[in-house]
């Protein structure tokens, strides 16, 4: 099983490898030629798309307030939301991810980043953000990880705030599949042994357990998105169904009382 520290070993290997490529995969990409300009303006398009789907639930964050983007990384979404909010805090498992988001950061007065590898939120205080937004992170964390993060996520978001974030729902994925993946031992065992590279894996979270990890908040929405698809290079697309096999990317919409 899994463990916070192996979570973070694993992000700070990737980090050292190629940090920018990690946090937003496009095979074009790979070996370095993310160019941060280019990153940093997929992630103005994504946050502009977030934001312009709560206003049509019709929902808006309080743009006052502080946000929180969790599993910043090197900050690609940090920053747009720093322009929009008062501040936004952005936190990663790894301090080599957060190394490279204080050197890309445009804005150091209104977007500060944060090393957290625990399963937990306690460097914030109860009723703290009035928007939280994670996207592709908690697929990556072991489920009874996610889900303690869930629970803190509610706890620090102020009544009446947003939280968006995403899992992948195991609708979509045989029981034979999700087996395999959960146990993965042959390829643990050759990355302990250092015959190969560090892997991200694919983390599978139903809906039933969101809703009981999310307890009293209320969920406004639930979207499929692309972000569990091949060619995601951050171009969120919310899509009418969900894809005929695979893995299903959902993303909830949610607001606390």
């Amino acid at each position: 099983m899994a463990t916070m520290k192996h979570v973070e070993q694993t992000w700070e290997s990737l980090a050292k490898d190629d940090p920018l490529w990690v946090v937003c995969t496009d095979e074009r990409k790979k070996g370095g030629r993310w160019e941060p300009a280019e990153l940093k303006a997929t992630g103005e398009i994504e946050i502009r798309r977030v934001i312009e789907y709560a206003s049509r639930l019709g929902v808006q964050p309080d743009f006052d307030g502080i946000a929180l983007d969790f599993g910043c990384g090197v900050g690609r979404l940090t920053q747009p939301l720093g322009k929009r909010f008062r501040t936004c805090f952005g936190v990663d498992v790894s301090a080599t991810m957060i190394e490279h988001a204080n050197r890309l950061n445009d804005n150091p007065d209104r977007c500060r980043f944060l090393v957290n590898n625990r399963a937990e939120l306690r460097i914030f205080p109860d009723n703290h953000f009035s928007f939280i937004y994670s996207n592709i992170v908690l697929q990556h964390i072991p489920s009874e990880f996610s889900k303690r993060y869930l629970r803190e996520f509610v706890r620090i978001l102020k009544p009446g705030g947003l939280l968006i974030f995403q899992v992948v729902d195991p609708s979509g994925v045989s029981l034979i599949t999700r087996l395999r993946d959960a146990i993965r031992l042959r390829t643990r065992i050759r990355e302990a042994l250092g015959i190969e590279k560090a892997h991200w894996w694919m983390y599978y979270l139903p809906e039933r357990q969101v809703r009981r990890s999310l307890n009293a908040a209320r969920v406004l929405d639930i979207r499929v998105t692309n972000a569990t698809q091949p060619d995601f290079n951050g171009n969120l697309v919310f899509l009418d169904s969900a894809p005929p096999a695979g893995p299903v990317s959902k993303q909830y919409c949610v607001t606390k009382s």
